[in-house]
């Protein structure tokens, strides 16, 4: 597995410095735009980055034939899957720790500048937000510690999520045919879950108090991010052992 995990991360090296870049941009780009809080540098780098590395490595497996010639290396199909999900796992890790950095830089860079002065600046560009002065929402004042790190947190558990559900088809098919289903199985799973506990649905007379308590209750926001990553790391364990046994029984 080891072998596997490290042969993913050194293919991918170049790409993942590319990505980091690319969401920096973006993350910065929705930051000013919004003029709300800090909660999408981390919550953009935690789910872009995962999912763009997850896409671009299964890409690799198919060019120039790589997942074939794999096969003839002193490692088994439990290894190169392991090493897969271990890989994916490392980058969503990687990736809340720097979405988490820079928020927080974000955050001391507009606490230097100051409110009062984003504020004349944004006067300059005629720029209005319905949340306030230009910058005022973006110090570190105005955004406490668990909305950074529950925000990265909470995008990478998305992207574990749809990995989860992804990785088994790729194992099974491979990207290309893999990618038709993808979201077809991804809306299908939130509609059931959606008409199943919705409101009026069959199953929303026996969803426990507690949960309702999360889904209402603004202060619960934290222990439902943290929780639901504590259950996507379950699923995203699951998922490898289902993703293991398809990619033994595939022919290629």
């Amino acid at each position: 597995m080891k072998t596997m995990l490290l042969s993913d991360l050194i293919i991918m090296r170049r790409n993942l410095f590319q990505m980091f870049m690319t969401c920096f941009i973006i993350v910065i780009v929705i930051t000013l735009a919004m003029n709300s809080t800090l909660s999408p540098i981390g919550g953009c780098f935690g789910a872009m980055i995962p999912l763009l590395y997850l896409f671009s490595i299964a890409g690799y497996d198919e060019m120039n034939d790589w997942q074939t010639f794999r096969l003839t290396l002193p490692s088994t199909r439990k290894d190169i899957m392991m090493g897969r999900y271990a890989s994916l796992l490392i980058v969503a890790l990687i990736s809340v720790v720097i979405g988490v950095v820079v928020a927080y830089a974000v955050g001391f860079v507009v606490s230097l500048i100051g409110t009062q002065n984003g504020a004349e600046f944004g006067a300059a560009w005629n720029y209005t937000s319905p949340s306030g002065a230009f910058l005022s929402t973006l110090t570190l004042a105005t955004n406490p510690p668990e909305l950074i790190f529950g925000s990265a947190v909470g995008g990478a558990a998305m992207a574990l999520f749809l990995s989860a559900i992804t990785l088994p088809l790729v194992a099974k098919v491979g990207l290309t045919k893999s990618a038709r289903f993808v979201p077809v199985v991804g809306v299908v799973i939130f509609l059931i879950g959606l008409a199943a506990f919705g409101e009026g649905g069959p199953l929303a007379a026996h969803v426990p108090g507690f949960i309702q308590w999360l889904f209402t209750d603004e202060s619960a926001l934290m222990w439902l991010i943290f929780g639901g990553a504590g259950v996507v790391i379950v699923l995203y364990v699951i998922s490898m052992f289902i993703a293991i046994a398809l990619y033994e029984k595939r022919a290629f």
